[in-house]
């Protein structure tokens, strides 16, 4: 069981918002979407439900949540205990352990660990490799296609107006631009506005 996909559904199920959720941990909604049936495969059970375009715990997402964070809550003990076993016993400083404990992704904290154990690294290189990891994962999500309804909207712009449209954004925002390439498309698309 992957700590990611129990982070990913913990989240969620603050939530209850897949969109929300995505912003928050930084990924996709579709990322999350995945996690969560990975688990729900992993289980054999269905966690999440929707009513309506409301999302909700299951009975059995439910249960599992109380377990996952749990786990999660576990997993953090267990790093804090081996980064400050290690600096116990000299194998890293209380430098490479301010870095660690500064890292709040809990996974990405405990492979910076491993990492500083297994090749030996310096603060310096544990803080670079920290930055590294952090700026990619703050990396814009990518975005999740508009429904199929957005394309029929862009088409009929198009068709009445006679010009380039390009919708972007998500469900929650978004533009949309005309564009016009001379005086008289721009005459037009005036025309079409006062009708």
């Amino acid at each position: 069981m992957d700590t990611k996909h129990l982070t990913t559904f913990v989240k969620l199920a603050q939530t209850l918002n897949y969109q929300k959720a995505a912003r928050s941990l930084q990924y996709s909604p579709s990322t999350l979407f995945k996690h969560v049936q990975l688990l729900e495969e992993e289980m054999g059970v269905s966690l999440l439900t929707k009513e309506g375009r409301q999302l909700a715990l299951t009975p059995e997402g439910e249960r599992f949540l109380a377990h996952a964070k749990k786990i999660l809550e576990q997993y953090e003990q267990m790093t804090a205990d081996m980064v400050e076993d290690a600096v116990i016993d000299g194998t890293l400083s209380v430098g490479h352990a301010r870095v660690l404990a500064g890292i709040a992704d809990r996974e990405l904290q405990g492979a910076l660990f491993a990492k500083t154990l297994q090749f030996g690294w310096s603060v310096r290189q544990l803080e670079a490799a920290a930055k590294n990891a952090q700026t990619e994962k703050k990396e814009k999500p990518e975005r999740e296609p508009l429904p199929i309804e957005y394309e029929e909207l862009t088409e009929r712009l198009r068709s009445a107006t006679g010009l380039k449209v390009k919708l972007e954004g998500t469900q929650e925002k978004g533009k949309i631009t005309l564009q016009y390439t001379s005086e008289e498309e721009l005459q037009r698309l005036w025309e079409w506005m006062e009708r």
